[in-house]
């Protein structure tokens, strides 16, 4: 019980703590190399995550094809 309570206070403690809110896009210049630097990391993540997908997708298409062509 003790270990709910703290990890309770903890959580709340840093969802009150305004440093949590602050980012440069909220608080600060859109236009930052900060801003700009989170924007580039998203994209990056995003296109990672794309070809990613793609690629297990053609990996479907193969088996699908391999599997077509093996049981005719």
């Amino acid at each position: 019980m003790s270990k709910l309570i703290f990890s309770f206070v903890v959580s709340l403690l840093c969802l009150l703590n305004q440093a949590v809110y602050a980012c440069a896009v909220c608080y600060g210049d859109p236009n930052s190399l900060m801003a700009k630097g989170a924007n580039m990391g998203i994209m990056t993540l995003l296109v990672i995550v794309g070809v990613v997908l793609a690629l297990f997708l053609s990996l479907v298409v193969y088996l699908a094809r391999a599997d077509r062509a093996a049981h005719k």
